[in-house]
C-alpha cells in the first residue's frame, strides 16, 4: 500500500474537466496552478502511445498548503476561468459553462501573426522517388536522393519582378514561373528545366554568364542510391536566356563536374574581372559515403565558358553549403562553407589565390553536420555575421569537445564497398551506433564474432576491429550539433546563445530579415528531416522558428500562434519573394506542395 501522502503530510490539487461536445473530456485544455510564488502546469493530453491512455484527470502536488493561491483554466477556445482560493486535498469538478470563460487577455491569442498563410500563388505539388538509400550502404545516417524541390529566384523576362525556377519531380521537369503585374504566376510555356527520371536537382542559381544582360540558369545535379560518378546523370546543366525570356539548354559550355552529387551554387565575380564565376559544392560521392567528394571553382571566360581552377578546398569534405563575403573589406570576396563532419571554413580570396584562414576568424571552431549557412548583419555594426544550421539537441546523438561523435571508414570486409561506422559516447564510453544485426548485415564474418545480443551489448571498435584495421581507416568527427549565431566581433566569430527552441529540429533553411517590422533583423529557422537511418528516427519538430531580434544580436522565439507558422514536413528550400510589393516567404517541403506566407 502507498502510504507517501499520510508519512509527509503532502497535499493535492486533482480536477476534472468537462467541455462541449463533441471533446467533453476537455482534450487540449490548459491548467496553470499558482500557489506560494510557484507555478505549475498541465495540459489535457491522455494519449501515451498506440492503443493506449492515462486518465483525464490532472493531479498537482501542492505541499503542505490547505488553500491554493489561483488556479487558471484556459479551455480549448483559448477562453479562461480563473479560480481564487481554492481548497486543497479535493478533487475539483470545473464546468466549461459555470463559471462563463473570459476571453485571454495574453498578447499571443490577440495580436495579429506575423506571418499569414498565403493563397497559392501558383500551383505545384511535389512527388518524390522512393529511393532507399540504405540498401546502397547500410550504416549511412542520412539519405542524399531526396533533394527536391529546389527554388532559385531570378527576373527572367527583364521585366523588374522576381520570377521562379522550382525543380521537377518523378511526374514533371522543373518549370519557370513569370510573375505578372497582377501578382499571380504563370508557367513560362515550353519551359523545360531538367528530367527527373535521369538525373535529379540538387541546387540552382540565377546568374548572367555570358554578360547579354539576360539571366540565365545554372542547374546542379545530385542524388545518390541510382547513380554513378563520372556518368552524365550527374553532370551539371547549364540553360541560357534567349533575350525573350526562354531558357535552353546549352552544350559545351561547362567542363566535366560529374564526379559527385552537389550540394550548392555560388555565384561571385572571384577574379574581379567583371564576369560571375562560381563556386560548385561537391555533397557525396554516391557508393563511397563518406570519401571527400569534388568541390569546383567554375572560371567564366566571359562568354559563357567555364574551366575548372584548382583550390586548396578542392577536397574538403562532404560541402553543404557556401557564402561568399568580404570579410577583409578589401574588394575580393571570400569564401565561407561548411560541411558534414566538417568545422566552418573560411578561405581568403588573394590576389595568389584561396588562403585557409579559418584559424583566424575562429577560435577552435567546433566540428557539425552543418545543413545550411547564411550570412547577414545580425546586429548592426557593418559586419556580417554567420548563422549555421545544425542537427540540434533533439536526437539521440550527444556531442561535445571531450566525447565527440567519430566515423571510422573503410573497406573493412574487402569486399569493394567504404564500411562507415559511426560512434558517439553513453555514459563516459564511445560505442558504435550500428547494431549487431547491422553488423552482421554489413560484414556477414562477425555473425561468428558476436554470436549473441549478449556478446555485442558493450563491445566499441577496438573490440570490432583490430588496432591495424583501425589505424588504416579513415576518421571523421563531430564535436557540436547546436544551430548557431556566430558575431563578427573584432575580426573574429565568437558564438552567441540562441533560444532553445532553435534546438529542436534539424535547421536547413535559414532566412535573415526583418518581419516584424520593427527595424531590426530576425531569423526564420526552417528545417525537418526524415530520411534518416531508422535508428536516428525522424527529427521534425520544427513548424518554422521564428525569433525576433534586438538588433544587439540576442533573440527571443515567437511561439507559433503569434509567429502564424504552421510547416510540416522536410524543407528543402525557401525564399523571399516580393509580389505586388509585399513580401512572402516561398517554401518547399519534400512531397508536399510549395508553400506560400505573408509576411506583416
Amino acid at each position: 500500500m502507498n502510504t507517501a501522502r499520510e508519512t509527509t503530510k503532502a497535499g493535492y490539487l486533482s480536477l476534472t474537466l468537462r467541455y462541449k461536445k463533441p471533446n467533453l473530456f476537455a482534450l487540449g485544455t490548459k491548467v496553470w496552478v499558482y500557489n506560494h510564488g510557484m507555478v505549475q502546469y498541465q495540459e489535457v493530453n491522455p494519449t501515451r502511445g498506440y492503443l493506449s491512455c492515462v486518465t483525464t484527470k490532472l493531479h498537482f502536488g501542492v505541499d503542505s498548503a490547505s488553500v491554493i493561491d489561483s488556479v487558471k483554466i484556459m479551455w480549448p477556445d483559448h477562453l479562461v476561468q480563473v479560480l481564487t482560493k481554492v481548497k486543497a486535498n479535493n478533487l475539483l469538478a470545473v464546468n466549461y459553462e459555470q463559471p462563463q470563460p473570459e476571453p485571454d487577455d495574453n498578447p499571443v491569442y490577440a495580436a495579429k501573426p506575423v506571418f499569414t498563410p498565403a493563397a497559392n500563388l501558383f500551383t505545384y505539388k511535389h512527388t518524390d522517388f522512393s529511393e532507399n538509400d540504405f540498401k546502397r550502404q547500410l550504416l549511412m545516417l542520412f539519405m542524399y536522393s531526396k533533394t527536391g524541390p529546389v527554388i532559385a529566384k531570378g527576373d527572367v523576362n527583364k521585366d523588374g519582378l522576381e520570377d521562379l525556377f522550382v525543380s521537377g519531380d518523378k511526374n514533371r521537369p522543373g518549370k519557370i514561373y513569370i510573375q505578372n503585374t497582377k501578382g499571380s504566376f504563370y508557367e513560362e510555356p515550353g519551359s523545360v528545366i531538367g528530367d527527373e527520371n535521369t538525373s535529379a536537382t540538387a541546387a540552382a542559381a540565377f546568374i548572367d554568364v555570358n554578360g547579354d544582360g539576360y539571366t540565365d540558369l545554372y542547374v546542379a545535379k545530385g542524388g545518390y542510391s541510382l547513380f554513378e560518378p563520372g556518368t552524365p546523370a550527374l553532370q551539371d546543366e547549364l540553360y541560357l536566356n534567349d533575350g525573350k525570356g526562354q531558357l535552353k539548354p546549352a552544350t559545351g559550355l561547362l567542363p566535366d563536374v560529374s564526379a559527385c552529387s552537389k550540394s550548392c551554387v555560388r555565384p561571385c565575380d572571384i577574379d574581379g574581372d567583371g564576369d560571375i564565376d562560381l563556386f560548385v559544392g561537391g555533397r557525396v560521392i554516391p557508393g563511397k559515403y563518406p570519401m571527400a567528394p569534388t568541390s569546383y571553382i567554375l572560371i567564366n571566360d566571359g562568354k559563357g565558358h567555364f574551366s575548372i581552377s584548382s583550390t586548396p578546398f578542392d577536397h574538403i569534405g562532404m560541402v553543404t553549403d557556401a557564402q561568399w563575403v568580404d570579410l577583409d573589406k578589401d574588394g575580393r570576396k571570400d569564401l565561407v562553407l561548411c560541411g558534414e563532419f566538417m568545422p566552418i571554413t573560411v578561405f581568403m580570396n588573394t590576389p595568389s589565390g584561396f588562403i585557409d584562414k579559418t584559424s583566424t576568424w575562429f577560435n577552435n571552431m567546433p566540428k557539425g553536420f552543418w545543413f545550411n549557412l547564411t550570412v547577414a548583419d545580425i546586429d548592426g555594426d557593418g559586419n556580417d555575421d554567420i548563422i549555421a544550421g545544425n542537427l540540434g539537441l533533439n536526437s539521440c546523438i550527444h556531442v561535445s569537445d571531450k566525447e565527440p561523435g567519430e566515423l571510422y571508414y573503410a573497406d573493412f570486409d574487402n569486399n569493394g564497398s567504404i564500411d562507415p561506422f559511426f560512434n558517439f559516447y553513453i555514459q563516459g564510453v564511445s560505442y558504435p551506433f550500428v547494431s549487431r544485426d547491422e553488423l552482421n548485415e554489413q560484414i556477414y564474418p562477425m555473425r561468428k564474432k558476436f554470436n549473441s545480443y549478449a556478446a555485442y551489448a558493450q563491445a566499441t571498435m577496438k573490440d570490432i576491429f583490430s588496432k591495424e584495421e583501425l589505424d588504416k581507416a579513415g576518421k571523421l568527427s563531430v564535436t557540436e550539433t547546436r544551430t548557431l549565431l556566430l558575431l563578427n566581433r573584432n575580426g573574429k566569430f565568437v558564438p552567441a546563445d540562441l533560444p532553445m527552441e532553435a534546438q529542436f529540429s534539424v535547421v536547413t533553411n535559414v532566412i535573415a530579415d526583418d518581419f516584424n517590422g520593427d527595424g531590426k533583423k530576425d531569423l526564420l529557422l526552417l528545417g525537418n528531416r526524415s530520411d534518416n537511418r531508422l535508428k536516428l528516427g525522424s527529427i521534425n519538430s520544427s513548424y518554422g522558428c521564428l525569433l525576433s531580434g534586438n538588433g544587439k544580436g540576442s533573440f527571443n522565439y515567437i511561439s507559433q500562434p503569434l509567429s502564424g507558422l504552421c510547416i510540416k514536413g522536410d524543407v528543402k528550400s525557401a525564399t523571399e519573394i516580393k509580389v505586388n510589393n509585399t513580401k512572402y516567404i516561398v517554401v518547399g517541403v519534400c512531397n508536399e506542395a510549395l508553400q506560400f506566407y505573408k509576411a506583416q
